[in-house]
């Protein structure tokens, strides 16, 4: 998992900061720690046109729509606590006609950025961390952001417990969080920012958490886990209404859309064209229920990340997909289903934890341990249209 993949990022990081310590050594007095964290505090290496490259692997990326074409991006990570001179913390970024500018630089201390969540509309994170959940708040400041620590989400009952997701709800009153635990906590914001400590609700997902999502109207909420379980819950009073075990969807990354839920699942067995790694659609509400649709999406590799975004505020979305060690897919999905594979690429050298689109779903932002930032162009594929347009000739003649 990530944290076997943590170590091998920052193995991978030691081996290179010693060979520059090499060459350095009789010219250079500072510290491995020192100078990484200097890189790390600079602007990235421009490692291609869209490329970006720190001093540290990356773990998290979220993006707030700042109107006008406009977007606010926070990108994080970090070494952990090990005592590897790698630091921790995060950047707060402008994205405006193609560029990004750095607003905000955040040190964490040893505490690692494994995920983070924006409000849909304030200046507030909510980064989950080693151990607990950390909201920070930012306002303008001499043409950059000023950022300070607002609150930090504590659970005794999971006390050391890392913690793996959070999100808000759609119209920002509520964050959900979870964890290693188990346990899927919804808080009220503005009791959080005034230092109340009690969860409105606790529910109970019973494995490791990995991802959160509520629906669009922000009626329910949606919580998958490391081992491939995912449940869904009412939000007013938690009342749970589906469940879906490993047996089905091994491991799932999923968000919900326009009455089901979809999910990157790795589909084994029942003949070639069933084999492999697969985007599938379940009903969010019918216990029971088979799968609403599945389409294939590359040969069977495990999902690391999983993004979506709404089109037009309907029912019809662009989801993406974190495949195997650095491939990333792009699926438009209409109507609760999953239609085709619209776009691939081959964008990182290394696993890739996180995803997300800019507001107008014209790029995609993705973040590696191989400690690079990759801004893709979301388009469909030439090839894919044309055979969308031939299938769509052959059944109006038919």
């Amino acid at each position: 998992g990530l944290v076997v993949a943590r170590e091998l990022a920052g193995e991978r990081l030691r081996g290179e900061m010693g060979e520059g310590e090499k060459s350095e050594k009789k010219t250079e007095k500072k510290s491995k720690a020192q100078r990484v964290a200097e890189a790390w505090a600079a602007p990235p290496q421009q490692a291609g046109p869209r490329t970006l490259v720190w001093q540290v692997p990356l773990y998290a990326v979220a993006v707030q729509d700042a109107g006008d074409g406009r977007a606010l991006l926070l990108v994080g990570g970090g070494g952990g606590r090990a005592k590897s001179g790698i630091p921790n913390g995060f950047k707060l970024m402008h994205w405006a006609e193609g560029r990004l500018e750095e607003a905000a630089h955040v040190d964490t201390g040893p505490l690692l950025v494994a995920h983070a969540a924006l409000h849909p509309r304030e200046g507030i994170a909510a980064l989950s961390m080693e151990g607990e959940c950390r909201l920070y708040r930012w306002v303008p400041a001499a043409g950059r952001l000023r950022v300070e620590e607002a609150a930090a989400v504590r659970t005794e009952e999971e006390e050391g417990s890392d913690q793996k997701a959070a999100a808000f709800a759609p119209d920002g009153a509520t964050l959900a969080t979870a964890g290693e635990g188990g346990a899927v906590r919804l808080w009220k914001l503005a009791g959080l920012l005034d230092g109340a400590s009690r969860p409105t609700h606790t529910l109970r997902l019973g494995h490791a958490a990995n991802g959160l999502a509520f629906s669009a109207d922000g009626s329910l909420l949606l919580a998958t886990s490391l081992a491939g379980h995912a449940a869904v819950w009412q939000v007013e009073d938690g009342r749970p209404l589906r469940r879906l075990q490993p047996a089905a969807c091994s491991p799932p990354r999923a968000f919900l859309r326009g009455g089901c839920f979809v999910a990157a699942a790795a589909v084994v067995g029942q003949g070639k064209a069933r084999a492999g790694s697969h985007l599938v659609a379940w009903s969010a509400a019918e216990e029971e229920a088979p799968p609403l649709h599945s389409a294939r999406l590359a040969g069977p590799h495990h999902h690391t990340a999983l993004a979506s975004l709404s089109l037009d505020g309907g029912d019809s979305a662009l989801v993406a997909c974190a495949m195997g060690e650095g491939d990333l897919a792009v699926v438009e999905c209409r109507e609760g289903g999953v239609s085709s594979v619209m776009y691939r690429t081959a964008a990182h050298s290394f696993i890739v934890p996180a995803l997300a689109f800019a507001p107008d779903g014209r790029t995609l932002f993705s973040v590696s341990l191989d400690r690079t930032l990759v801004i893709t162009p979301v388009k469909k594929d030439r090839r894919m249209q044309a055979v969308a347009l031939v299938l769509g000739l052959l059944l109006l003649v038919a």
